[in-house]
């Protein structure tokens, strides 16, 4: 026996839909199929978005995927940190992949980035909260005006690979450092 569906729609003219924003959804174990008792070992689900074609990335939770060769995957990352560095890791466990970052959704290895890493192997992408081209797109005003600052990824496949994307906010800025000028 199944457990039961559920269906949730949220459409752009229901009055308690978010303008701007994130939606968080979690699915939870609950006691089902007549079992009252004990606790519930697994749960299966299947999470279906069709408001974009992306996947979102959310810190401290890495996402593990796929992608063959000559396409990419999307994600986004929203945060209201504003003023913290975000760093983008890309851990490639088989092939090649390339990392794009850039505050367009439609994003790919060819437009819309303005940030990549295209190293064989795994790649990182380091954006200082100081960074020029990072503030004119996420700033205190974007936060006030839309509750978040939204960076969109796209990873793309040079040969067919296996990774694990994980994003990590950090306080403060760059450190200068000067040739020949230790450093305490």
């Amino acid at each position: 026996q199944q457990a039961p569906r559920r269906l949730v729609t949220v459409s752009k003219d229901d009055p308690d839909a978010l303008v701007k924003g994130t939606y968080g959804i979690s699915v939870v174990p609950s006691a089902f199929n007549g079992q009252e008792e004990g606790p519930v070992r697994s749960v299966s689900y299947l999470l279906h978005v069709t408001a974009r074609a992306m996947r979102m990335v959310m810190e401290g939770a890495p996402a593990d995927d796929s992608v063959k060769a000559n396409t990419f995957r999307r994600y986004r990352f929203a945060t209201p940190q504003w003023n913290q560095t975000v760093v983008f890791s890309l851990t490639v466990r088989s092939g090649d992949a390339d990392l794009f970052v850039g505050f367009d959704p439609s994003l790919t290895n060819k437009k819309g980035f303005e940030f990549s890493s295209t190293l064989y192997g795994s790649d990182v992408v380091f954006l200082a909260a100081s960074d020029a081209t990072r503030r004119a797109h996420c700033n205190e005003t974007t936060v006030d005006e839309n509750f978040e600052c939204e960076f969109f990824v796209a990873v793309w496949g040079f040969k067919p690979s296996s990774f694990s994307l994980s994003v990590e906010t950090r306080g403060g800025g760059a450190v200068g450092l000067q040739l020949g000028v230790p450093r305490e």
